[in-house]
């Protein structure tokens, strides 16, 4: 017999780092990539489009932050700059995060009005046993809770992402609306990604938008916990 999948509902606000005007619309499928060049649970077929969403504002902002924390031996190699090329820029210090990152984003904050089915929480132990016989078959052995939260294997995740994608409901067999995880940078932060489901509405209603200032206290904490200095 499958194991079923475990499952959890998605809260009703859920928060997003975006472009603006529209923080919530699917990204475009000019942007879309497989692979290791993919986000975590991106179709690895490019088929389907993954909102990606956090449960706080502080969450989205770490989570958006994470690709941009520097390598503890970048000051070493900055160090040893003695002079630029005068046709060139100075050079910006490691961990430096320029205005321009945050004049190109905002915080939405949305109502998930548009889901009405579960996310698989995929560190359940249902889940795994679901997920155990892929992990095999890819060379991934011991399975658990936190070696599911902490793989850097894309090809595995979003090959999980599929299995979820295809997987049906036990009773009602209606199709799951994505994926609940914990954040591989930091398992306080609960992450919520939304699948596109073909002749459904948008998962996400908008509620609010912010840019986001220089002293935002969440993007201030945000900064100090990945070791950015904001410009």
């Amino acid at each position: 017999m499958t194991p079923a999948f475990d499952t959890v509902a998605v809260p009703r606000t859920v928060y997003r780092i975006g472009r603006p005007p529209d923080v919530w619309a699917w990204p475009p499928w000019s942007a879309i990539r497989t692979g290791a060049s993919g986000n975590r649970w991106d179709d690895p077929l490019g088929r389907y489009r993954v909102l990606y969403t956090s449960h706080t504002r502080l969450g989205a902002l770490l989570e958006t932050l994470a690709p941009l924390q520097p390598d503890p031996a970048l000051p070493t190699v900055y160090e040893a700059i003695t002079e630029n090329d005068p046709d060139d820029p100075a050079t910006i210090p490691p961990g430096i995060l320029t205005p321009r990152w945050r004049d190109r984003r905002v915080v939405g904050e949305g109502v998930t009005d548009g889901v009405s089915e579960p996310l698989v929480a995929v560190a359940g132990p249902g889940s795994l046993a679901r997920i155990e016989p892929l992990a095999r078959d890819m060379g991934i052995a011991d399975l658990d809770a936190e070696a599911m939260r902490l793989t850097r294997r894309r090809a595995f995740t979003q090959q999980v992402s599929r299995v979820v994608f295809l997987g049906r409901q036990p009773v009602t067999r209606r199709a799951y609306a994505g994926i609940f995880s914990l954040s591989f940078y930091d398992a306080d932060i609960r992450n919520y990604a939304l699948f596109e489901r073909r002749g459904r509405s948008d998962p996400v209603s908008h509620l609010s938008r912010e840019r986001i200032d220089v002293a935002d206290a969440d993007f201030v904490e945000a900064c100090r916990r990945r070791g950015l200095t904001p410009a």
